[in-house]
């Protein structure tokens, strides 16, 4: 049985890098955007792939979603002998994947403003960015189970 203390060090670690992989990624974009993004509105052409990169984003945080219940859901087998390796690999490889999806929106974003939009629609990639790694971070409730095993 691995300790709450344990549990908690090591999610503590991965927060740590995935909040800096999707921050920096954030700032990043939305300061090249900044420096590129031009005053005129889209094209309708850029209009509809802005949308379709809106869409995208959406779907980038859903499939982050997924796939963190796919990646957890092998430590709550019951008579699982869990050691704390393979927690922590499961731990880091879960929040590397989360947060690389959701360091993907900014970037559209920043694709959108170099079709035209404004810093607005590039905002509006970045709340989804942020928005959904807050979602969708690791906690300890999410291992809340481990202990029933």
């Amino acid at each position: 049985m691995i300790s709450k203390e344990i549990l908690i060090g090591q999610i503590g670690k991965s927060a740590v890098i995935g909040t800096a992989i999707v921050f920096f990624t954030n700032i990043i974009c939305h300061g090249i955007g900044v420096l590129i993004a031009k005053k005129s509105g889209l094209s309708d052409l850029a209009t509809i792939i802005t949308v379709v990169l809106g869409i995208a984003a959406i779907a980038d945080v859903v499939v982050a979603f997924i796939l963190k219940r796919k990646f957890l859901a092998p430590l709550f087998i019951p008579n699982n002998n869990l050691h704390e390796d393979e927690l922590a690999q499961t731990i880091m490889k879960t929040t590397l994947v989360i947060s690389a999806l959701c360091a993907l929106p900014p970037v559209y974003g920043l694709a959108a403003v170099l079709l035209g939009a404004t810093t607005e629609i590039m905002v509006a990639f970045s709340v989804v960015s942020l928005g959904g790694f807050l979602i969708l971070r690791l906690r300890s409730g999410d291992f809340d189970r481990l202990n029933e095993i």
